[in-house]
């Protein structure tokens, strides 16, 4: 009941910092700024977009069987089918309720493949500690490549230039931390109140056992190279995808892979602060951008088209994903046929 409550409360307060994000960047927009987004709307060539969502499924794929790899140390071996599933039902959630998706997954492996609860979230906690390691890997490349624009992005986020960007500067400086450090304070206050001091202590303790186990499964895995190749596929996928935008308008047609690895890593870091990176992520983008030389107009409409392509592309396959896994396993359970 707690961790609802708490879902509850985080659901809350990131879709409300994710509302207020949107409102503040169409009231900053002049009628002129609208109507040029509009208008880019109208121009974009939609059918590039398509390349979201295969790519969206080639990296769901990828991370689907390197997630099959660490779990095979513990003894299971789930299948490829419904490990898609679940994290295409991961992200579906992740939606809704930020990281309510991680727990959805090792649930619904749980359900239909057996697998200990507390074994694949340890894995699946070493695989985000992973993705981490990825993606600052991947900024600190940025870096190295495009070190005056990344710098330049950086301190424009903590230099503003009006009231207006003040407040958002300071919002995204300190409000964000504030909200993640008070939220997890409140959870744990609630559950000592709750169920005493040795509930919390017996969750954090299931948690570091499950991290330990997930630890010790990515030691014992054998198959290291193609763990190795399914991370940096998911990677180049994640890549493709907002480049595959930039084709789709000539304005941004001639932008190269490191904007597209900009925008990846920039717009990852959007994707935590609010649910599905509403708000956050365009205007993530529209900053990235400004710094290649495309206008704050059409940087803000490409961000929107990107976010708004992965968020139809999420909640399609996670609505899928939820019917094909009644239907497939109702009708294995009825024909007596285990699960693949």
């Amino acid at each position: 009941m707690e961790i609802k409550k708490g879902s509850l409360i985080q659901l809350v307060i990131s879709l409300t910092l994710g509302i207020g994000l949107v409102y503040w960047f169409i009231n900053q927009m002049t009628p002129e700024q609208i109507d040029a987004t509009i208008d880019s709307f109208k121009r974009i060539n939609y059918w590039w977009l398509s390349g979201i969502f295969v790519f969206g499924l080639i990296a769901n794929f990828a991370r689907a069987r390197r997630w099959i790899l660490m779990l095979k140390p513990t003894g299971h071996n789930p299948g490829l089918v419904n490990t898609f599933h679940a994290i295409n039902v991961m992200f579906f959630a992740n939606l809704f309720v930020p990281r309510l998706g991680e727990v959805t997954r090792c649930g619904i492996l749980a359900k239909y493949e057996d697998v200990p609860i507390e074994k694949s979230i340890g894995t699946m906690i070493v695989e985000r500690l992973i993705d981490a390691i990825c993606l600052f890997g991947l900024l600190g490349i940025l870096l190295l490549a495009e070190r005056e624009k990344v710098s330049a992005l950086l301190n424009d986020s903590f230099t503003p230039k009006s009231d207006n960007s003040q407040e958002m500067s300071l919002l995204l400086k300190y409000g964000i931390p504030v909200f993640l450090i008070l939220l997890l304070l409140g959870i744990s206050i609630y559950i000592i109140r709750k169920f005493g001091f040795e509930k919390l202590k017996e969750i954090f303790l299931t948690r570091m056992k499950g991290l330990i186990d997930g630890i010790i499964s990515f030691r014992k895995m054998k198959n290291k190279g193609e763990f190795v190749f399914q991370t940096v596929l998911m990677w180049i996928c994640y890549i493709l995808m907002p480049y595959m935008c930039f084709i789709s308008l000539p304005e941004t047609s001639t932008l190269s892979m490191m904007a597209a690895l900009a925008c990846t890593i920039f717009g990852g870091f959007a994707m935590i602060a609010t649910p599905g990176g509403i708000g956050a992520y365009p205007i993530a983008i529209r900053a990235v951008l400004l710094l290649y030389g495309i206008t704050e107009v059409i940087g803000g409409a490409i961000g929107t088209v990107i976010w708004g392509a992965q968020t139809v592309g999420v909640f399609s396959m996670g609505i899928i994903s939820l019917i094909l896994l009644s239907l497939f396993h109702k009708k294995r359970k009825e024909s007596g046929v285990p699960t693949l």
